[in-house]
């Protein structure tokens, strides 16, 4: 017989080296931090209405000569526009706000077809659209739900001697007054 095949071998493992797990540990544990901030950034920018890009913000990068040539014939003709939403408002949050367009000589522009989009800034998801009537005096009006204080920001479109016309204009509400 075979010397050798008679001593018995002894198959235990050899000794792992200290740290073998700790790089893998490292980088997996560094994938799942990323994973994490993905994943609460994609839910806080799907979730929170606060953190909402401006509406139809393409459309008007698209449209944007189109609406600065509308905003600079108006200004060219003397028109001015100007939004005073009531301070008093219902049980529902609903203010009275009255639009005044004027031309040149200061006067209402009677017979226009207005339109508003309105937001608060805190919440330019939430776009409230708004059709305002001509009142006696020629000034156009309609109630809108303007419950929130702060910086509103209203895009108007009016429709006179069928061509359209856009203003635009920032205004900062107050707390509502209910009666």
């Amino acid at each position: 017989m075979n010397p050798e095949s008679t001593h018995e071998t002894n198959t235990a493992p050899a000794p792992q080296p200290k740290g073998r797990y700790r790089w893998p540990i490292i980088i997996v544990g560094l994938l799942v931090v990323h994973t994490s901030f993905i994943i609460y950034a994609a839910t806080l920018a799907l979730g929170d209405k606060s953190f909402t890009v401006v509406p139809n913000y393409y459309d008007k990068a698209l449209n944007w000569d189109k609406t600065r040539q509308s905003q600079r014939q108006a200004a060219d003709l003397g028109w001015t526009f100007n939004v005073l939403p009531s301070t008093v408002a219902d049980d529902t949050g609903q203010r009275q706000i009255v639009a005044h367009f004027k031309d040149a000589n200061d006067q209402p522009l009677r017979g226009a077809a207005v339109s508003l989009q309105l937001y608060h800034h805190a919440h330019a998801g939430d776009v409230i659209h708004v059709a305002l009537k001509e009142n006696n005096q020629g000034h156009h009006q309609a109630l809108a739900p303007l419950a929130a204080s702060g910086t509103w920001h209203f895009d108007a479109q009016v429709q006179f001697n069928g061509e359209t016309f856009t203003f635009g204009q920032n205004v900062n509400i107050g707390k509502a007054i209910i009666p």
